[in-house]
């Protein structure tokens, strides 16, 4: 996921309202770093974003509903079309 967001936007796109995210991790000892900005709903990087979101909610005020919430988001970040599997309870 950390691939598709690597490289930084064409210098002639200008965006007027929104929010840049960061990602950093690192792969076999090599440190992958990217950002995006408002990233469209239907890909795997903005599944990331609504976990960190409702992870950050959840730390708030954490609820039951909170819980299942940032499981069943969690579930269906579904990077590089690969399916994680589990069961919120």
């Amino acid at each position: 996921m950390l691939r598709g967001v690597r490289y930084p936007p064409p210098s002639n796109v200008i965006g007027l309202d929104g929010t840049t995210y960061h990602f950093s991790a690192l792969d076999a000892g090599e440190r992958l770093a990217g950002q995006i900005w408002s990233p469209k709903a239907s890909t795997p990087t903005a599944r990331l974003v609504a976990v960190v979101e409702a992870l950050r909610a959840y730390s708030v005020s954490s609820t039951t509903q909170g819980a299942m919430a940032l499981c069943r988001l969690a579930l269906a970040v579904n990077p590089e079309g690969r399916r994680l599997t589990g069961r919120c309870t």
